[in-house]
């Protein structure tokens, strides 16, 4: 199947899943937020967008007055 410009390919329900954790495993690894933006079907699967963020050290914050 060829996809046309602008198009996006989608997973099967289960290799979507799979994929999730394993997104979240590294997440978590790299000590970062997963946090899922958009999810929807598509004729090809189910395709989702996710942020991933490191997360900041409590040491890290610097008071502005």
């Amino acid at each position: 199947m060829y996809l046309k410009p602008g198009e996006e390919s989608g997973l099967v329900e289960e290799d979507y899943r799979a994929s999730v954790a394993t997104l979240e495993s590294i997440a978590t690894t790299l000590e970062a937020d997963c946090v899922l933006l958009r999810e929807r079907t598509s004729e090809c699967g189910i395709v989702g967008q996710y942020l991933i963020r490191h997360r900041a050290d409590q040491e890290d914050f610097v008071e502005i007055r």
